[in-house]
Protein backbone atom coordinates (compact mmCIF):
# COMPACT_ATOMS: atom_id res chain seq x y z
CA UNK A 1 0.00 0.00 0.00
CA UNK A 2 1.30 4.00 -1.26
CA UNK A 3 1.99 5.83 1.53
CA UNK A 4 2.26 9.09 0.16
CA UNK A 5 1.43 10.83 -3.01
CA UNK A 6 1.77 13.71 -5.06
CA UNK A 7 -1.72 15.58 -4.65
CA UNK A 8 -0.96 17.17 -8.34
CA UNK A 9 -0.95 13.54 -9.37
CA UNK A 10 -4.46 13.10 -7.24
CA UNK A 11 -6.34 15.59 -8.97
CA UNK A 12 -5.02 14.51 -12.05
CA UNK A 13 -6.72 11.19 -11.29
CA UNK A 14 -9.70 12.26 -10.13
CA UNK A 15 -9.78 14.57 -13.90
CA UNK A 16 -9.09 11.14 -15.80
CA UNK A 17 -11.65 9.24 -13.89
CA UNK A 18 -14.59 12.12 -13.99
CA UNK A 19 -14.13 12.50 -18.12
CA UNK A 20 -12.19 9.08 -19.20
CA UNK A 21 -15.95 9.03 -21.25
CA UNK A 22 -18.99 9.90 -22.42
CA UNK A 23 -20.82 7.48 -19.71
CA UNK A 24 -18.78 9.25 -16.71
CA UNK A 25 -19.73 12.78 -17.96
CA UNK A 26 -23.34 11.78 -17.89
CA UNK A 27 -22.76 10.20 -14.43
CA UNK A 28 -22.17 13.49 -13.55
CA UNK A 29 -25.04 15.12 -14.56
CA UNK A 30 -27.09 12.20 -12.70
CA UNK A 31 -25.65 12.99 -9.56
CA UNK A 32 -25.84 16.88 -9.43
CA UNK A 33 -29.25 17.13 -10.91
CA UNK A 34 -31.39 16.70 -7.28
CA UNK A 35 -28.70 18.88 -6.29
CA UNK A 36 -28.94 21.15 -8.26
CA UNK A 37 -33.20 21.22 -8.29
CA UNK A 38 -32.78 21.44 -3.94
CA UNK A 39 -29.95 24.44 -4.02
CA UNK A 40 -32.60 26.72 -6.57
CA UNK A 41 -35.02 26.42 -4.01
CA UNK A 42 -32.69 27.22 -1.51
CA UNK A 43 -31.87 30.18 -2.68
CA UNK A 44 -34.79 31.33 -2.60
CA UNK A 45 -35.41 30.60 0.96
CA UNK A 46 -31.59 32.47 1.69
CA UNK A 47 -32.42 35.49 -0.30
CA UNK A 48 -35.47 35.98 2.43
CA UNK A 49 -33.62 35.68 5.48
CA UNK A 50 -34.54 31.71 5.93
CA UNK A 51 -32.42 28.80 6.27
CA UNK A 52 -33.90 25.62 5.19
CA UNK A 53 -31.97 22.36 6.03
CA UNK A 54 -35.03 20.33 5.63
CA UNK A 55 -34.19 19.62 2.17
CA UNK A 56 -33.71 15.58 2.70
CA UNK A 57 -37.17 15.32 4.38
CA UNK A 58 -38.81 17.38 1.69
CA UNK A 59 -37.20 15.29 -1.09
CA UNK A 60 -38.73 11.96 0.68
CA UNK A 61 -42.16 13.35 1.26
CA UNK A 62 -42.07 14.53 -3.00
CA UNK A 63 -40.54 11.45 -3.72
CA UNK A 64 -43.25 9.22 -1.71
CA UNK A 65 -46.13 11.39 -2.80
CA UNK A 66 -45.50 11.13 -6.94
CA UNK A 67 -44.70 7.80 -6.87
CA UNK A 68 -48.20 7.01 -5.71
CA UNK A 69 -49.54 8.83 -8.71
CA UNK A 70 -47.29 6.34 -10.91
CA UNK A 71 -48.33 3.42 -9.41
CA UNK A 72 -52.13 3.95 -9.44
CA UNK A 73 -52.76 6.51 -12.21
CA UNK A 74 -53.62 4.85 -15.08
CA UNK A 75 -53.26 7.41 -17.95
CA UNK A 76 -50.86 8.75 -20.06
CA UNK A 77 -47.16 8.95 -19.36
CA UNK A 78 -47.70 13.02 -19.80
CA UNK A 79 -50.39 13.22 -17.82
CA UNK A 80 -48.93 11.24 -14.62
CA UNK A 81 -46.03 13.31 -15.34
CA UNK A 82 -47.58 16.31 -15.00
CA UNK A 83 -49.43 15.31 -12.43
CA UNK A 84 -46.43 13.79 -10.24
CA UNK A 85 -44.63 16.74 -11.07
CA UNK A 86 -47.81 18.80 -9.56
CA UNK A 87 -48.61 16.55 -6.43
CA UNK A 88 -44.63 16.32 -5.30
CA UNK A 89 -44.38 20.40 -5.30
CA UNK A 90 -47.01 20.59 -3.44
CA UNK A 91 -46.24 17.74 -0.77
CA UNK A 92 -42.90 18.90 -0.64
CA UNK A 93 -43.79 23.29 -0.19
CA UNK A 94 -46.32 22.04 2.54
CA UNK A 95 -43.80 19.83 4.14
CA UNK A 96 -40.94 23.06 3.87
CA UNK A 97 -44.18 25.39 4.76
CA UNK A 98 -44.85 24.22 8.11
CA UNK A 99 -41.62 25.45 9.59
CA UNK A 100 -42.33 28.92 7.66
CA UNK A 101 -45.90 29.04 9.53
CA UNK A 102 -44.48 27.89 12.67
CA UNK A 103 -41.75 30.55 12.17
CA UNK A 104 -44.20 33.76 11.48
CA UNK A 105 -46.90 32.11 13.87
CA UNK A 106 -45.10 31.38 17.07
CA UNK A 107 -41.72 32.84 16.11
CA UNK A 108 -39.82 29.28 16.42
CA UNK A 109 -36.64 28.42 14.89
CA UNK A 110 -37.12 27.20 10.95
CA UNK A 111 -33.65 25.86 11.29
CA UNK A 112 -34.45 23.32 13.87
CA UNK A 113 -38.09 23.12 12.60
CA UNK A 114 -36.88 21.75 9.47
CA UNK A 115 -34.11 19.40 11.13
CA UNK A 116 -36.63 17.86 13.23
CA UNK A 117 -39.24 17.56 9.92
CA UNK A 118 -36.35 15.27 8.26
CA UNK A 119 -36.44 12.87 10.46
CA UNK A 120 -40.42 12.91 10.40
CA UNK A 121 -40.29 12.65 7.12
CA UNK A 122 -37.71 9.52 7.17
CA UNK A 123 -39.60 7.52 9.79
CA UNK A 124 -42.91 8.53 8.04
CA UNK A 125 -41.51 7.02 4.36
CA UNK A 126 -39.81 3.83 6.29
CA UNK A 127 -43.33 3.20 7.89
CA UNK A 128 -44.67 3.20 4.47
CA UNK A 129 -42.42 1.42 2.32
CA UNK A 130 -41.95 -1.23 4.87
CA UNK A 131 -45.80 -1.70 5.42
CA UNK A 132 -48.45 -0.52 3.06
CA UNK A 133 -46.85 1.16 0.05
CA UNK A 134 -43.94 -2.05 0.49
CA UNK A 135 -43.30 -4.28 -2.69
CA UNK A 136 -43.45 -8.06 -2.82
CA UNK A 137 -40.43 -9.45 -1.08
CA UNK A 138 -39.78 -7.83 1.78
CA UNK A 139 -37.47 -5.68 0.86
CA UNK A 140 -38.10 -1.64 1.99
CA UNK A 141 -39.41 -0.27 -1.07
CA UNK A 142 -42.30 0.61 -3.20
CA UNK A 143 -43.19 -1.53 -6.15
CA UNK A 144 -41.25 -0.19 -9.24
CA UNK A 145 -42.94 2.18 -12.07
CA UNK A 146 -44.18 0.88 -14.92
CA UNK A 147 -41.27 1.03 -17.82
CA UNK A 148 -43.26 3.64 -20.05
CA UNK A 149 -43.32 6.20 -16.87
CA UNK A 150 -39.45 6.70 -17.01
CA UNK A 151 -38.10 9.65 -17.88
CA UNK A 152 -36.16 9.09 -21.27
CA UNK A 153 -32.50 8.69 -21.00
CA UNK A 154 -29.94 10.93 -22.49
CA UNK A 155 -28.41 8.05 -23.95
CA UNK A 156 -28.43 4.26 -23.41
CA UNK A 157 -26.87 2.88 -20.54
CA UNK A 158 -26.22 6.00 -18.68
CA UNK A 159 -28.52 7.14 -15.61
CA UNK A 160 -28.81 11.04 -16.83
CA UNK A 161 -32.05 11.53 -17.88
CA UNK A 162 -34.32 14.18 -19.27
CA UNK A 163 -34.93 15.72 -16.13
CA UNK A 164 -31.50 17.72 -16.17
CA UNK A 165 -33.32 19.86 -18.72
CA UNK A 166 -36.19 20.73 -16.42
CA UNK A 167 -33.83 21.42 -14.15
CA UNK A 168 -31.60 23.90 -16.21
CA UNK A 169 -34.77 25.89 -17.25
CA UNK A 170 -35.74 26.55 -14.05
CA UNK A 171 -32.64 27.77 -12.77
CA UNK A 172 -33.23 30.52 -15.48
CA UNK A 173 -36.36 31.24 -14.22
CA UNK A 174 -35.41 31.36 -11.10
CA UNK A 175 -32.65 33.79 -11.83
CA UNK A 176 -35.54 35.66 -13.73
CA UNK A 177 -37.73 35.92 -11.08
CA UNK A 178 -34.95 36.96 -8.39
CA UNK A 179 -33.32 39.35 -10.34
CA UNK A 180 -36.28 40.83 -12.55
CA UNK A 181 -39.69 40.98 -10.90
CA UNK A 182 -40.96 42.85 -7.78
CA UNK A 183 -41.91 39.64 -6.54
CA UNK A 184 -37.88 38.76 -6.22
CA UNK A 185 -37.09 42.20 -4.88
CA UNK A 186 -39.52 42.04 -2.11
CA UNK A 187 -37.64 38.92 -1.14
CA UNK A 188 -34.27 40.18 -1.16
CA UNK A 189 -35.70 43.10 0.47
CA UNK A 190 -36.93 40.83 3.63
CA UNK A 191 -33.21 38.75 3.66
CA UNK A 192 -31.09 42.16 3.79
CA UNK A 193 -33.42 44.42 6.00
CA UNK A 194 -36.39 42.61 7.59
CA UNK A 195 -37.45 46.01 9.36
CA UNK A 196 -37.07 48.22 6.49
CA UNK A 197 -39.11 45.72 4.50
CA UNK A 198 -41.81 45.82 6.72
CA UNK A 199 -41.82 49.50 6.97
CA UNK A 200 -42.52 49.72 3.43
CA UNK A 201 -44.96 48.00 3.09
CA UNK A 202 -43.73 44.41 2.40
CA UNK A 203 -45.67 41.70 3.59
CA UNK A 204 -42.61 39.84 5.94
CA UNK A 205 -44.00 37.41 6.92
CA UNK A 206 -46.29 35.81 4.35
CA UNK A 207 -43.31 35.99 1.83
CA UNK A 208 -41.32 34.23 4.75
CA UNK A 209 -43.10 31.32 4.85
CA UNK A 210 -44.09 31.27 1.43
CA UNK A 211 -40.17 31.28 0.88
CA UNK A 212 -39.67 27.59 2.47
CA UNK A 213 -43.07 26.71 0.90
CA UNK A 214 -41.10 27.24 -2.79
CA UNK A 215 -37.75 25.88 -1.10
CA UNK A 216 -39.56 22.73 0.20
CA UNK A 217 -41.32 22.75 -3.47
CA UNK A 218 -38.09 22.87 -5.10
CA UNK A 219 -37.07 19.52 -2.91
CA UNK A 220 -40.11 17.73 -3.65
CA UNK A 221 -39.63 18.31 -7.17
CA UNK A 222 -36.14 16.99 -6.90
CA UNK A 223 -37.70 13.68 -5.69
CA UNK A 224 -40.17 13.37 -8.50
CA UNK A 225 -36.97 13.88 -10.97
CA UNK A 226 -34.89 11.15 -8.92
CA UNK A 227 -37.73 8.58 -8.58
CA UNK A 228 -38.79 9.16 -12.46
CA UNK A 229 -35.73 9.46 -13.80
CA UNK A 230 -33.15 6.83 -11.69
CA UNK A 231 -34.73 4.89 -9.02
CA UNK A 232 -38.18 4.09 -10.71
CA UNK A 233 -39.52 3.56 -7.03
CA UNK A 234 -38.77 4.61 -3.53
CA UNK A 235 -36.57 3.27 -1.31
CA UNK A 236 -34.42 4.05 1.98
CA UNK A 237 -31.88 6.34 1.74
CA UNK A 238 -32.48 7.46 -1.93
CA UNK A 239 -31.54 10.93 -0.55
CA UNK A 240 -27.68 10.45 -0.24
CA UNK A 241 -27.98 13.65 2.38
CA UNK A 242 -28.75 15.92 -0.95
CA UNK A 243 -30.39 18.58 1.05
CA UNK A 244 -27.29 19.27 3.11
CA UNK A 245 -24.86 19.26 0.43
CA UNK A 246 -27.56 21.53 -1.33
CA UNK A 247 -27.12 23.83 1.39
CA UNK A 248 -23.26 23.70 1.23
CA UNK A 249 -23.20 24.65 -2.50
CA UNK A 250 -25.77 27.19 -2.30
CA UNK A 251 -23.31 29.29 0.20
CA UNK A 252 -20.55 28.58 -2.17
CA UNK A 253 -22.36 30.13 -5.30
CA UNK A 254 -23.77 33.12 -3.01
CA UNK A 255 -27.14 32.33 -3.97
CA UNK A 256 -26.63 32.28 -7.81
CA UNK A 257 -28.51 29.49 -9.44
CA UNK A 258 -25.77 29.89 -11.90
CA UNK A 259 -23.42 29.49 -9.17
CA UNK A 260 -25.47 26.63 -7.99
CA UNK A 261 -25.54 24.60 -11.69
CA UNK A 262 -21.29 24.91 -11.62
CA UNK A 263 -20.92 23.93 -7.80
CA UNK A 264 -22.94 21.00 -8.33
CA UNK A 265 -21.29 19.98 -11.43
CA UNK A 266 -17.94 20.33 -9.80
CA UNK A 267 -18.67 18.48 -6.58
CA UNK A 268 -20.42 15.54 -8.98
CA UNK A 269 -17.12 15.60 -10.97
CA UNK A 270 -15.48 14.81 -7.73
CA UNK A 271 -17.81 12.07 -6.17
CA UNK A 272 -17.30 10.40 -9.82
CA UNK A 273 -13.55 11.12 -10.52
CA UNK A 274 -12.66 9.64 -7.35
CA UNK A 275 -14.01 6.01 -7.77
CA UNK A 276 -11.62 5.59 -10.30
CA UNK A 277 -8.77 7.78 -8.52
CA UNK A 278 -9.35 5.47 -5.40
CA UNK A 279 -7.87 2.41 -7.78
CA UNK A 280 -5.28 4.00 -9.48
CA UNK A 281 -3.51 5.66 -6.85
CA UNK A 282 -4.99 3.72 -3.50
CA UNK A 283 -6.26 6.74 -1.60
CA UNK A 284 -9.82 6.34 0.06
CA UNK A 285 -12.41 8.07 -1.51
CA UNK A 286 -12.96 10.37 1.77
CA UNK A 287 -10.45 12.34 0.59
CA UNK A 288 -13.14 14.12 -0.99
CA UNK A 289 -15.29 14.89 1.96
CA UNK A 290 -11.87 16.65 3.09
CA UNK A 291 -12.04 18.78 -0.17
CA UNK A 292 -14.91 19.48 0.60
CA UNK A 293 -14.51 20.58 4.17
CA UNK A 294 -11.47 22.68 3.12
CA UNK A 295 -13.03 24.27 0.09
CA UNK A 296 -16.30 25.18 2.32
CA UNK A 297 -14.02 26.72 5.26
CA UNK A 298 -11.60 28.59 2.77
CA UNK A 299 -15.08 30.56 1.37
CA UNK A 300 -16.80 30.95 4.74
CA UNK A 301 -13.54 32.12 6.18
CA UNK A 302 -11.05 33.92 4.16
CA UNK A 303 -12.95 36.59 3.44
CA UNK A 304 -13.01 37.60 6.76
CA UNK A 305 -9.45 37.05 6.73
CA UNK A 306 -9.05 39.58 4.13
CA UNK A 307 -12.10 41.95 5.95
CA UNK A 308 -9.26 41.83 9.40
CA UNK A 309 -6.25 42.37 7.03
CA UNK A 310 -7.66 45.28 5.24
CA UNK A 311 -9.38 46.70 8.54
CA UNK A 312 -5.45 46.18 10.17
CA UNK A 313 -3.67 48.05 7.13
CA UNK A 314 -6.06 50.96 7.67
CA UNK A 315 -5.59 51.17 10.86
CA UNK A 316 -1.83 51.10 10.54
CA UNK A 317 -1.97 53.66 7.73
CA UNK A 318 -4.45 56.20 9.78
CA UNK A 319 -2.54 55.64 12.65
CA UNK A 320 1.07 56.87 10.60
CA UNK A 321 -0.99 59.70 8.94
CA UNK A 322 -1.76 60.95 12.80
CA UNK A 323 1.06 60.92 13.70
Amino acid sequence: MLLYQSPLHVFTEIGKGAFRSSSSILEILAKATPIITIGLGICVASSAGMTNLGGDGQFYIGAIASVIVGLYLNAPPIIVWLLAILVAILAGGAWGGIAGLLRSTLGTSEVIITIMMNYIALYLIGFLISNPLQAPGGIPQTKALADHLHFPKLMLGSRAHWGIIIVILLAAVVSFVMNKTVFGFKMTTIGKSPKAAEYGGIETKKLSTLSLFIAGAFAGLAGMIEVYGTYYRVLEGITSSFGFTAVMIAILANNKPLGVIVGSVLLSTLTVGVNAMQIEVDVPTSIVTVIQGVVVFSFLVMPAIRANVSGSLIARREAKLTE
